[in-house]
């Protein structure tokens, strides 16, 4: 009788202490933006911003090249001058190109920042997580690339599910 009171106790201490048990899953926002806004008019926006920043500097190095050849036959021609106000040609338009590119990258971030913090998408994102942690059983959910993230086991990772449940 003794043994089967412990018993007993025992599956109901073990029943209790389950439902204590935190399970903690991971992520992917960046995945997540990536899937949700693919055909979405804001991202094509940015694709085209994108593009057009690209085509851009495609063009200016394209200058830079055609500067570059004209400062070489200059030289090879013995033509010093015109190969010295090439050479000065040359390093404004590789600083110009320089400081494009980092101004426009600083754009393009600050538009993708914008995009996913949008209210809607992180309305939507965050019913989405919430939907998935509550069925598959987590009371907890990380970003994948959250810097205090030492460690997660695949399993954890519910990325894939919350791009079904926002589709």
């Amino acid at each position: 009788m003794r043994i089967v009171s412990v018993f007993l106790a025992l599956i109901s201490s073990a029943s209790l202490w389950s439902q204590f048990v935190t399970r903690v899953a991971v992520v992917d926002m960046n995945k997540v933006y990536q899937a949700y806004f693919r055909e979405s008019e804001d991202v094509r926006r940015l694709e085209q911003l994108k593009t057009n920043i690209q085509n851009e500097i495609n063009r200016l190095n394209a200058e830079i090249r055609q500067v570059e050849q004209q400062m070489i036959n200059a030289r090879s021609s013995g033509d010093q001058r015109t190969a010295i106000l090439l050479e000065e040609d040359l390093q404004k338009k590789r600083e110009y190109l320089r400081e494009y590119s980092r101004i426009k990258q600083a754009q393009l971030n600050n538009e993708r920042e914008a995009l996913t913090r949008s209210p809607s998408f992180l309305t939507k994102v965050q019913d989405a997580i919430r939907f998935v942690a509550e069925s598959r059983g987590f009371t907890i959910v990380f970003r994948i690339d959250d810097p205090n993230m030492l460690y997660y086991n695949v399993e954890s990772d519910i990325t894939n599910f919350v791009i079904e449940r926002l589709k």
